[in-house]
């Protein structure tokens, strides 16, 4: 028998998030728990294909500096449509002499699940901590691709290419309100 089964018994926890809730409310129900899930925010598919394509071919053709990863959703999404146009390989060798930024643990998972090592990891999980840290450290003359969570940030792009970098935004993904 499992000693953690029964450690949520009579707890009443609420899930507000749409993406693998069933999965992680599961595993909250077999530890005791009532379980009910409420998305406060929705996920859509918000790519231009052909635009992210164009990018792609020309962060590969160019190269990047420093590609910053805000999301493992993004990153995965941004590979899976890379590889049915058959860039996959193409992106990852380019990505193999990049410097990879991620913002917290899920986006550098993402990296590490296709053999990928981030040079440097947000601990806040904040795009204002990965901010602070390029324009510290200086930008001038880097190509910096910037994969967006959900609701982008314009400004980070600006004040980017404000210290002197070529930016260039990957917006996967949107979000919405929820279904219900």
């Amino acid at each position: 028998m499992n000693d953690l089964a029964p450690v949520l018994a009579g707890t009443r926890i609420l899930v507000t998030a749409q993406r693998r809730s069933e999965e992680l409310a599961g595993a909250l129900e077999r530890r005791g728990a009532t379980v009910t899930i409420t998305p406060t925010l929705g996920v859509v598919a918000d790519v231009d294909e052909q635009t992210l394509l164009e990018q792609t071919r020309t962060l590969i053709a160019t190269g990047m500096d420093v590609l910053v990863v805000t999301t493992a959703i993004g990153f995965r999404s941004w590979l899976d449509i890379a590889t049915a146009a058959g860039l996959d390989d193409e992106l990852l060798a380019t990505l193999e002499h990049t410097r990879l930024i991620a913002r917290g643990p899920k986006a550098r998972g993402a990296l590490q699940a296709l053999g990928l090592k981030a040079d440097w990891v947000a601990e806040s999980e904040t795009s204002l901590e990965i901010l602070q840290l390029l324009l510290a450290e200086g930008v001038a003359g880097d190509r910096i691709a910037i994969q967006h969570h959900g609701a982008g940030d314009p400004a980070f792009e600006r004040k980017l290419m404000a210290a002197g970098a070529a930016a260039s935004a990957l917006q996967l993904y949107g979000w919405v309100p929820p279904a219900e």
